[in-house]
């Protein structure tokens, strides 16, 4: 990752899974979408794979879920 970008990044792991499934829809969408036509849903779900990672990838820049503590009793 570029340095530019290594402090927005709060959940490195679901930022490489999106990586990674990004990768895969981007191969589908370019390199599958240059056969005939009995291949032409496939360059359409690599498109919409693609688009997928890049929402992970955004709440990959979100802070996770932190786990709210039990409430306290003061009044004993």
């Amino acid at each position: 990752m570029l340095p530019l970008g290594r402090h927005r990044i709060l959940r490195p792991k679901l930022w490489g899974y999106g990586q990674l499934i990004g990768a895969v829809g981007a191969t589908l969408w370019m390199f599958l979408g240059v056969f005939p036509a009995r291949l032409d849903v496939l360059p359409l779900i690599g498109w919409f794979v693609f688009m997928g990672s890049l929402g992970l990838q955004m709440l990959a820049q979100r802070p996770g879920r932190t786990p709210v503590p039990p409430p306290t009793n003061s009044a004993s």
